[in-house]
C-alpha cells in the first residue's frame, strides 16, 4: 500500500514539471472518469472503466513506477489495460445494437471512448520514445 501512496506523491511532483496542456488534459480525464461514477450502478461499461482505473490501473502504475523508478512507464501500463475497455465501450455502448448515443450515458460513453483513444495515442508515442531512449 505504501508504494501506491509513494506513486501519488511522485506523480504530483512530476506533474508540476509537465506542460500546462498536459495537466489540463489529465484534469479533463479525471473529470471524465469521475463522471463514470454516476453510471456504475446501472451500466457495465462504466463499471469496467471506473473499476479498471481504481483496481487495476492505479496499482499497476504504482508497481511499474516502483519497479522502474520512472513514472513515464505508466504509458506502457495503459497500453495493456485500456484497449479492452475501449473495445467494450465501442462495441457495446457507442456502436452496439443497444447503444443510446443521445442519452446522458451514451454521451459519456462516446466522450470516455474518445478520451481513452486519444490517451492511447499519447501513450503509444511515449512508450516508443522510452524504448528508444529518447524520453
Amino acid at each position: 500500500m505504501e508504494f501506491i501512496l509513494e506513486f501519488f506523491r511522485e506523480f504530483r511532483e512530476q506533474a508540476q514539471d509537465l506542460p500546462a496542456w498536459v495537466n489540463i488534459w489529465m484534469q479533463f480525464m479525471g473529470l471524465v472518469y469521475a463522471t463514470g461514477l454516476l453510471f456504475i450502478f446501472h451500466r457495465w461499461g462504466a463499471r469496467f472503466a471506473v473499476g479498471m482505473m481504481l483496481f487495476l490501473n492505479v496499482p499497476a502504475s504504482a508497481f511499474v513506477t516502483d519497479l522502474t523508478g520512472n513514472i513515464d512507464w505508466i504509458a506502457a501500463v495503459h497500453l495493456v489495460l485500456w484497449p479492452p475497455v475501449l473495445y467494450y465501450l465501442l462495441t457495446r455502448d457507442v456502436f452496439g445494437p443497444n447503444a443510446e448515443p443521445r442519452s446522458f450515458y451514451g454521451v459519456w460513453a462516446i466522450v470516455m471512448s474518445a478520451t481513452i483513444a486519444i490517451s492511447l495515442a499519447f501513450d503509444s508515442w511515449d512508450t516508443v520514445r522510452l524504448v528508444l531512449g529518447t524520453k
